[in-house]
């Protein structure tokens, strides 16, 4: 999970992720406001995976990515770590 310290939606998603079972699913998360290493990460993962969009949080399960976080988004989740 790419995210911005600060970012509501970031946090919204870091909380819903904090309820999942942790034998079912490992979560890192990368901060990409302040570290630049870690924009620049994000970025080649965004080319590898045809991203033109910006925006955070970007979340990452095999080779579905999930930019933002709203009202569906838990079940996108979901069904991704279901599926790998």
């Amino acid at each position: 999970m790419f995210q911005r310290d600060g970012c509501p939606h970031c946090a919204e998603e870091i909380n819903f992720l904090g309820t999942l079972d942790p034998n079912d699913v490992h979560i890192v998360k990368y901060e990409v406001w302040y570290n630049e290493e870690n924009a620049t990460f994000m970025q080649k993962v965004k080319d590898n995976l045809g991203i033109t969009r910006n925006g955070v949080p970007l979340t990452v399960i095999g080779d579905t990515y999930i930019l933002g976080y709203g009202e569906s988004t838990s079940g996108k989740i979901t069904r991704a770590i279901k599926y790998y």
